[in-house]
Order: C-alpha cells, then sequence, then structure tokens
C-alpha cells in the first residue's frame, strides 16, 4: 500500500550490474513507473565496496557510495595448482571458524561452476560442516543453519552472508568476468576471500 495515496503499490529492486540471467528483448517499462535511485550501499564495508567499483559499470543512476564501517582488506589466498584448492580452502575456513569465530552459517563459498566443481565434494573443513542448496536430484534445498554453504554465483545472486569466499574465478569467461566477480563479492557484508591458484 502507498502510505501517501493509500492505494495499493508494487516495488520492483533492478540492478543492472547484476542481470547474470540475460533475456533478450527485455528492459524496464518507461511508464507508468516512477524510477528512484537508490544510491547508498548499506550491504558491503567500504573496502569491498571499493574494490568491487573496478567491476562496476555506471549505469543511468551514478556510481552508489558506501556508507558502512571501513571494514578490513580483501583477502587474496593462493594455492597452488588445482588439485591444492580444497585443501586450501579447508586451511581458509578452519582459520575463520576456529581462529576469529566466525559461525560456519556466515560463510559462503561461491563458484562460477554450477555442478562440476570439487568443492560441491566436501561434505566438511576438519570439523566444520559444509552444505549445498541442492540434493543430489537438483532439487533446490535448505542447507543446515550452522553449516558453510558451498554454491554458484548465480544461485546465490540476492543473498548475502558475513564472508564470501570465492574460488575458481579464473574459469570465469572473458566477456563475463566482471559482471561475475561483481555480483560474486557484493554477497559479502564483512569480507571477502579470494582464493587463486599460483603457477
Amino acid at each position: 500500500i502507498d502510505p501517501a495515496s493509500r492505494r495499493p503499490g508494487f516495488y520492483l529492486f533492478y540492478d543492472d550490474n547484476q542481470a547474470l540471467y540475460r533475456h533478450a528483448g527485455w528492459r524496464l517499462p518507461d511508464d507508468p513507473m516512477f524510477r528512484y535511485h537508490l544510491d547508498e550501499n548499506l550491504r558491503n564495508t567500504r573496502t569491498i565496496h571499493e574494490t568491487l567499483l573496478a567491476y562496476y559499470r555506471r549505469s543511468e543512476g551514478g556510481t552508489p557510495v558506501a556508507i558502512g564501517p571501513e571494514g578490513r582488506d580483501i583477502e587474496v589466498v593462493r594455492y597452488g595448482p588445482r588439485q591444492n584448492l580444497v585443501r586450501a580452502l579447508e586451511r581458509k575456513i578452519h582459520d575463520l571458524v576456529v581462529a576469529e569465530g566466525v559461525p560456519a552459517g556466515e560463510i559462503v563459498v561461491l563458484t562460477p561452476h554450477g555442478s562440476d566443481s570439487p568443492v560441491y565434494g566436501m561434505s566438511c573443513a576438519g570439523d566444520v560442516p559444509f552444505a549445498r542448496d541442492r540434493n543430489e536430484q537438483g532439487v533446490t534445498v535448505t542447507p543446515p543453519p550452522d553449516s558453510v554453504l558451498a554454491t554458484s554465483i548465480f544461485r546465490f545472486k540476492g543473498l548475502e552472508r558475513q564472508v564470501v569466499i570465492l574460488v575458481e574465478a579464473e574459469d570465469i569467461r572473458a566477456d563475463r568476468r566482471d559482471e561475475m566477480l561483481y555480483v560474486g563479492g557484493s554477497r559479502a557484508r564483512g569480507h571477502l576471500v579470494l582464493m587463486e591458484m599460483s603457477g
């Protein structure tokens, strides 16, 4: 209900920087919609926000500004050849949960892959349980709240966690790299970790 007119209202929130699922020919109607540009970032720390502006396409509304805390630096973890990813990820999650006290349910591991990533085969990282948001039949399920979630950047669009760990970014196609890194990285409220192959 629109409080001013008491008539039913419909609100549509749209960010063209997060249009991962593209539909040819679709666009917002020009009329009778009233457009209001939201230009304050209330989700991310300023450090995360300013880092991700490198991947942000300027739109008609201009560039948003983060008004939250400064936050910690973006963390880059290099782990050698691809087969070392799972072990490096286990160590990183152990550090976050055990050493830093981050609740497991506030951590998400995001990959550009929908089904064939080694992170989907993980059931735990030491004593920390892992979960997926779909079962073996591909049906969406609600993961346990005390587990680290492993899912794709596509499936996690629009959601958020305190800590986001981006993996396998080197597998993103060059023509989609900016938008995928922007969407995946901006899911992090407080800390963003990028895990990269080295060598």
